[in-house]
Order: C-alpha cells, then sequence, then structure tokens
C-alpha cells in the first residue's frame, strides 16, 4: 500500500491503480520503483542509490563522499527523494544524523536498477568509501612484486634494503 500510496504522489492516480493492478506482488512494487526513478532528477536518482547500497543508517557525509555532491545538491537530492517518500527524515544516532532506508525500498533498488550504468557507478563509489574496492590485477602483481623483493632481502641478511622497499608500499597503497 505504502508504494501504491507513494507513486500516486507524482500524479495519475488511475493510470497507477492500472498499472498496479496488471501486475502483481514483487513485479507491482518494481514496477512502481522503476517509474519514480525515471521521473526523479538525476540527482536524486544518484542519492537514492547511494543511500540504498548500505545496509544500515547513512549519512550526509557518506552521500556526499559517494556522490561528490556540494551539501546544497545533496540537501536539494535529498529534499527530492522526501517529497516522493523515497527516503526517510533523518534520525539522530550516536549524535548523527543518520538516513535508514526502508529495507522493502533498499531491496527493490537493488534488485531493480542493479544492472545499469549508474548503479555500478555509484557502486564502486560507495565501495571506495568503505575501503573495500577490489585490486585491479596489475596493480596486485606490482604489490606481490614488491613483498617479493622484501622477503628475498630479508632473507639474504639485508634487512635496510627490505625496510627501504616499505615506502613503495605506500605509492602502491594510493593506486589501491
Amino acid at each position: 500500500m505504502e508504494d501504491l500510496l507513494r507513486l500516486s504522489a507524482r500524479g495519475g492516480v488511475d493510470e497507477v491503480i492500472k498499472g498496479w493492478a496488471e501486475r502483481r506482488g514483487d513485479a507491482a512494487r518494481e514496477y512502481a520503483l522503476r517509474r519514480e526513478f525515471e521521473l526523479l532528477p538525476p540527482d536524486a536518482k544518484e542519492a537514492l542509490l547511494a543511500a540504498s547500497l548500505y545496509n544500515g543508517p547513512v549519512t550526509v557525509a557518506e552521500l556526499r563522499q559517494i556522490t561528490g555532491f556540494t551539501s546544497a545538491r545533496l540537501e536539494n537530492a535529498i529534499a527530492d527523494l522526501q517529497r516522493f517518500y523515497l527516503m526517510p527524515k533523518p534520525r539522530l544516532i550516536e549524535g548523527v544524523d543518520r538516513f535508514e532506508m526502508n529495507p522493502n525500498i533498499r531491496t527493490l533498488v537493488r534488485r531493480a536498477l542493479g544492472t545499469t550504468d549508474v548503479y555500478r557507478r555509484v557502486e564502486n563509489a560507495a565501495k571506495a568509501v568503505r575501503g573495500e574496492l577490489l585490486v585491479r590485477a596489475e596493480e596486485r602483481l606490482k604489490i606481490s612484486a614488491y613483498a617479493r623483493q622484501a622477503v628475498a632481502l630479508t632473507r639474504q641478511g639485508n634487512c635496510a634494503d627490505a625496510e627501504s622497499t616499505l615506502p613503495l608500499f605506500d605509492l602502491v597503497e594510493q593506486v589501491v
């Protein structure tokens, strides 16, 4: 019912009810979400995706890092989402305002939009913020080469040279 009311906020109640009646259960909810998503401004779409990638509450600071939006731009995107009941009002958790997405909306966003380019881009940005980016194969080879060099030098008793390879790890961390 919440999904039907939310979609009806966009207008065209008869059309919404007809579309809802033609579909059932999750298919109807997914239809509603896809339709809403198409009507959202681009910034609101990106903010919705970013918030839906967290399994728990998300802060404004995290959303700004993921989206790269200014504070004003993010506030406008959040206002658009709240106007259509896609994002709740923030709650104070541990002294910080956090948005806790409705689990149904979060799941629908992931399922319905998980194959889009914008979803993959936002997901990679979220992983970078959380420090979960996968290391590409060529970077993994560089890291293992430095590690092998340090181990070989240590085994030869040349600890000073082995330690001199460690600053190279700082470069690797910047790449990763």
